[in-house]
Formats: C-alpha cells, structure tokens, sequence
C-alpha cells in the first residue's frame, strides 16, 4: 500500500503504522498509506489523530443498519462498482428519493445537520467515527468547491456504511483502491444516476454543452457526469483528458 517493497521500508516506520493500526484501524491505515506513500503517511496520520480524540458534530446515516444488510445480500461476484451503485439504489430508495436531484437541503435534512458541506483544511476528505458510538461520525469535507464537497459528502455516508467495524477514521482519497472506487461510484450514482442521465440525453452523442446542463442540473461537477458515460461506453475513455 506504501508503493514500495518491504525491504526498502525501514523498520521503524513499519512500527509506527502498525501502532498506528490500533488508533485508525488496519483497513483505514491502508488507505492513508496508499495515498500518502512512506514520507506522508505518518504525518498526515498526525493531523487526524486530534480529530480521533474530539469528533465534533455528529451524524447519523438514516437506516444505517437496514443499509448494511442489504449490502450483504448485493452479489459479491460483481464488480465493487456495480455492488456500490446498486447500494446507492437501495439508499435513496430507503430515503424517499425516487428520481432527480439531491438538492443540498435535502441532504442536510437526511444527516439532520448544515454543517456538513463546510470545507476544511485537511489533506483529504474523511470521517471520523465518535469512539463511544461508531454508528455517529463526524465529516470534513476539503474540496474547494461545493459540487465537489457534495460527492465527497456521499462518499463520507458510502464509508460509514461499509468500513470494517474497527475503522474509527473513513478517508476519502485520490487512492485507486477498491475502496475509493467504491465510494465514488456510490456517490457518482446517488447523486446523479446513469439511468436517469441516460434517459435525459438519449441515444445521441452527447455534447460538452449536453455534459455541461447535466451537472448544473444534478449539481455535480462536469467530470462526474464524463465519468458515467465514459464507464457505461456512451464515451470514449479519452473523453477523460478533455
């Protein structure tokens, strides 16, 4: 997860992460070391490690409970993303949201809270877990801009859902892991399902202004909306370097 071989990383530093292991939790120390490499990790760790001892404003994802058994029933034969869409199905679902946009009011209403977009100045979006009831966890969102702290919202509720029990810190990274790509396909498709995207710009090519009116309208970044269509073949995957 370092990016390095084992025998290049000193020992010490082996040390440090594993006690650190005990704090964040293995599978979220993983994360950060994926992200970070072996020169950041243990410094980016430090700036958590006081949001570990005081989570502030908490929340609660609604049916959290219900959510995670209907991940259990989901196919593990299928690729994680299409296990995350089909979770992000089950959860707006489970919310009352059938079709169109989550607008921001309705995802405060959801997490009882309007704090949660706020940006902060934090390496990388994550949770943190309150260590007396993991089931509340407090978010912090770094994106510059709000379309972007949204996703990073919903990738936050994608983590508390799906983190091992022992994970008290949920990073949301620029990581290529399975678990990254878990949370932004949950998120690409809660906030803007490909259904409903496809049934707006039906069979025809669609256009930059096309990509364009589909973010302002699912209030995404226009990169969500080239994304999906790249993934599901409506783009060709250089659409991506535009």
């Amino acid at each position: 997860m370092l990016g390095s071989d084992p025998e290049e990383v000193p020992e010490e530093l082996l040390t440090s992460i594993r006690r650190s292991e005990k704090e964040f939790g293995a599978e979220a120390v993983g994360e950060v070391a994926a992200t970070s490499g072996p020169s950041r990790v243990l410094p980016v760790l430090d700036i958590f490690r006081d949001h570990l001892k005081r989570p502030e404003n908490l929340i609660s994802v609604p049916d959290l409970n219900s959510l995670r058994e209907g991940l259990t029933k989901l196919r593990f034969t299928d690729a994680p993303w299409q296990r995350a869409e089909q979770l992000a199905s089950l959860a707006r679902e489970k919310w009352s949201i059938s079709e169109g946009p989550v607008p921001n009011d309705r995802l405060f209403e959801l997490l009882d809270s309007d704090r949660v977009l706020e940006a902060s100045d934090i390496p990388f979006a994550a949770g943190v877990r309150a260590p007396d009831q993991p089931d509340q966890f407090a978010v912090s969102c770094r994106a510059r801009y709000w379309v972007g702290r949204r996703f990073e919202l919903v990738r936050l509720i994608a983590d508390q859902i799906t983190a091992a029990p022992e994970d008290r810190l949920l990073p949301a990274t620029s990581a290529k892991t399975g678990r990254q790509k878990f949370q932004r396909a949950f998120a690409s498709e809660f906030l803007c399902p490909y259904r409903e995207l496809k049934a707006e710009l039906g069979n025809k090519f669609p256009s930059d202004d096309d990509i364009e009116d589909m973010a302002e309208k699912y209030a995404v970044s226009s990169l969500l909306v080239r994304t999906s269509l790249v993934n599901k073949g409506d783009l060709p995957r250089d659409a991506l370097v535009a």
